[in-house]
């Protein structure tokens, strides 16, 4: 669903660990005042937060922290907790726009570890969009057992992290419904998850055809 994705996390190609961010890398947002979490890492005392216009995720890994905080950025703080609402005090998200959100996980000053997430603020349009596909969610009731089988068998596999043959699953459905828009919304999410913006793209205008 929208504001939602799989725990997922950044390596920095530095030799870093992961700050592993929950429910944000690849995420469509429905709120320009988001809540970011993620999981506390051992011996941080405290975390920086680098709020950014999408930049490649690579360049955002290799950068020092001071490079990093020298970037044009949309906001950037400290704070001390591991569950952060979107300051109501700093300009809202814009909608139709992407960012990257870095958090520097802070021993002190020496940083220990670094997590890098990219997600969207949906426009109005996409919105309202995204509302209906729910809408469509709840109706989507396929009297087919092979059809359901096959949805079954795509929700174990995102499960266990196999998507490639969740997206096979997926694709079976719509060989039997091609107008199913939340089957089409389920393969959406799945490929901004695992970053294949193409195919998330070609969905997005697939689903935006049949509305």
């Amino acid at each position: 669903m929208p504001g939602e994705a799989r725990l997922v996390s950044a390596r920095h190609s530095q030799g870093l660990p992961d700050v592993p961010l929950i429910g944000m890398d690849g995420a469509n947002l429905l709120t320009d005042h988001p809540r970011f979490q993620w999981i506390p890492v051992k011996d941080a005392n405290r975390y920086w937060l680098v709020l950014l216009p999408k930049m490649e995720t690579s360049a955002l890994r290799k950068a020092s922290l001071p490079q990093l905080k020298r970037k044009t950025y949309w906001w950037q703080m400290a704070v001390s907790t591991c569950a952060f609402a979107y300051p109501r005090t700093k300009l809202p998200l814009q909608p139709g726009d992407d960012y990257s959100l870095v958090i520097c996980a802070l021993h002190g000053e020496r940083e220990i570890a670094r997590g890098v997430a990219t997600f969207a603020y949906l426009s109005a349009a996409d919105r309202a969009l995204v509302n209906a596909f729910r809408q469509d969610c709840m109706t989507f009731t396929p009297r087919d057992d092979m059809v359901t089988a096959h949805l079954l068998l795509a929700s174990y596999y995102r499960m266990h992290d196999i998507y490639d043959q969740a997206v096979v699953e997926y694709q079976q459905v719509l060989n039997r419904h091609p107008q199913a828009k939340a089957v089409h919304y389920a393969l959406l999410t799945l490929y901004r998850q695992t970053r294949r913006w193409e195919n998330a793209k070609r969905e997005w205008q697939c689903i935006k055809s049949l509305g």
